[in-house]
């Protein structure tokens, strides 16, 4: 609902490290909206970026956690 109708001629802005273990990915979707995905691969927690949350799954930055925004 907030993804999918955005994806036509969305084009990579480029992925980040954080820590040993988490990355943060973002794309510029058609509408010029940025969508984050920052997920926590590692073993200890991290700092996630400050975005307008869609999703998120654990303790923002903790060990197996993943949050997805849209910068509208």
């Amino acid at each position: 609902r907030e993804i999918v109708p955005r994806l036509d001629g969305a084009m990579p802005m480029g992925a980040d490290t954080v820590g040993g273990g988490a990355v943060v990915a973002r794309w510029r979707m058609a509408d010029g909206a940025v969508l984050t995905i920052a997920l926590n691969l590692g073993d200890e927690s991290v700092a996630f970026p400050a975005i307008d949350v869609l999703f998120e799954d654990g303790d923002p930055g903790t060990p197996g956690s993943v949050r997805v925004g849209l910068d509208r």
